[in-house]
């Protein structure tokens, strides 16, 4: 099956694994599944960097596709039309996707 990381998501699995589910960790660690991480997830997390609203210690947000990729996420690009349909996406009781 195939997952997209919310961006907190993401970072945690990187970074402290012990905040997600066990739902979460089986699905990530699960290696019939699928995993993505947006390109806007990247950009989020620099422009949080900058403004002071997230740390991140002994790495700069340029190095996180590096770690993606090492941890076996796939990185999702997305489109113009991608970001402006998705207001289209089912909505859900969370906000935040994988955080089961």
């Amino acid at each position: 099956m195939n997952y997209m990381l919310d961006t907190h998501v993401f970072l945690w699995s990187l970074f402290s694994e012990e905040l997600l589910s066990r739902s979460a960790i089986s699905i990530i660690l699960n290696p019939e599944n699928t995993i993505f991480v947006s390109v806007i997830s990247f950009w989020e997390i620099s422009l949080k960097f900058n403004a002071g609203k997230l740390a991140l210690h002994n790495v700069v947000p340029e190095e996180l596709p590096e770690f993606a990729e090492k941890a076996g996420f796939e990185i999702m690009n997305v489109t113009a039309t991608d970001v402006s349909t998705s207001y289209r996406l089912p909505k859900l009781k969370h906000k935040d996707p994988l955080i089961a």
